[in-house]
């Protein structure tokens, strides 16, 4: 019977990340979207982020931060009073895009120009410590100006890099592309990055627990 039990949790947890991986479209969300295609089972799937920020080196370099935060509502902007700032609601889902050199704009693809690196974390639900992490890298263009930027992501390749907890990997190997459209917000991705790492440690198993 426990070993029965086992599979059940493990069932819930993979049917868990394959909802937060939407096996079919929806609308965009205002952050941004990727679309990917596992190598391994040839599944498609569709993540909506709801809040992207970007910062500028100043020298070609960006870091980009695409957030899926559940519940999270922007702050609210009342009559001729400035935008009060909100704390951040903890995170689900965080996908940081670091662009080491600005790709020419009209550039359509070039899969021997990879220019980014790119990190995915994925929490899994009520902070028993699950998470997933992929690494890869892509081309990615970053266009535009002013308080908001356009990011392309052309060509991108994701692996599975860290499983832990009780929680299953629907993509192991991934190629994928996206969009989004990111706010100019220094303190916010670089608070973000620190708040994803803190709940990474957080959330660590303890010493001397047993993990599946």
């Amino acid at each position: 019977m426990k070993v029965q039990g086992a599979a059940i949790l493990q069932l819930r947890r993979f049917i868990l990340i394959a909802m937060l991986l939407a096996l079919v479209g929806g609308c965009a969300s205002r952050g941004g979207r990727i679309n990917l295609e596992s190598t391994a089972n040839h599944r498609y799937f569709v993540q909506a982020f709801n809040q992207a920020y970007i910062t500028d080196s100043g020298s070609g370099e960006y870091d980009i931060v695409l957030v899926e935060t559940p519940g999270e509502l922007p702050p609210l902007r009342r009559k001729n009073r400035p935008l009060q700032p909100m704390p951040l609601a903890p995170l689900r889902q965080l996908m940081h895009v670091h662009v080491y050199w600005h790709a020419l704009s009209g550039i359509k693809s070039n899969p021997a120009a990879v220019n980014a690196s790119i990190d995915w974390y994925i929490l899994g639900a009520g902070g028993g410590g699950d998470l997933v992490l992929y690494e890869g890298a892509g081309f990615v263009l970053v266009e535009g100006s002013g308080e908001r930027l356009n990011v392309d992501i052309k060509d991108g390749e994701l692996r599975t890099k860290l499983m832990r907890g009780n929680i299953l990997d629907p993509l192991g190997h991934a190629r994928f592309y996206g969009a989004a459209t990111a706010r100019m917000n220094d303190a916010r991705v670089k608070d973000t990055l620190a708040q994803m790492r803190e709940q990474i440690r957080q959330e660590e198993p303890q010493a001397g627990t047993t993990q599946p």
